[in-house]
């Protein structure tokens, strides 16, 4: 049952990726501006904020006077 599960999320991710290149290839999508390509490159200060955010959700996660469970 692992197997198929495996081979099935596999095959998913493969039909989602090229559907979605195929109707952005087709649709022929507009050229981005700077904006939109400064936000695709991202710094370390963007590492930073992603751990943190990724350490206070852990806690709030484990922490019962904040989660509720």
């Amino acid at each position: 049952m692992f197997h198929k599960g495996v081979i099935a999320v596999a095959v998913g991710t493969v039909l989602a990726v090229a559907i979605a290149f195929t109707l952005g290839w087709l649709v022929g999508l507009p050229s981005y501006d700077s904006e939109v390509l400064a936000r695709s490159r991202p710094t370390l200060l963007d590492l930073g904020i992603v751990v943190a955010a990724g350490g206070i959700s852990g806690y709030a996660k484990i922490e019962t006077k904040i989660s509720g469970w």
